[in-house]
């Protein structure tokens, strides 16, 4: 299972991935913008996205946009 974690808060990240990674045989990509987060998209077959809805360049709502398009 590939799960995605974009967030802009580097404590967040690192919160959610530890929690992620000691729970689930998973492999977790961290992001920290909305960008970063179609790119991974494009690149990489994601099983869960985890999005912070406020982020820079864009937030969680614009990305979740894009991706249901």
């Amino acid at each position: 299972m590939n799960i995605l974690i974009a967030d802009d808060d580097p404590i967040t990240l690192l919160a959610l991935g530890r929690a992620l990674r000691r729970t689930t045989a998973c492999v977790i990509t961290e992001v920290r913008n909305g960008l970063e987060v179609l790119e991974q998209l494009e690149n990489m077959r994601v099983d869960l996205v985890i999005l912070d809805l406020v982020m820079p360049q864009l937030d969680g709502t614009e990305v979740l946009s894009i991706m249901r398009n």
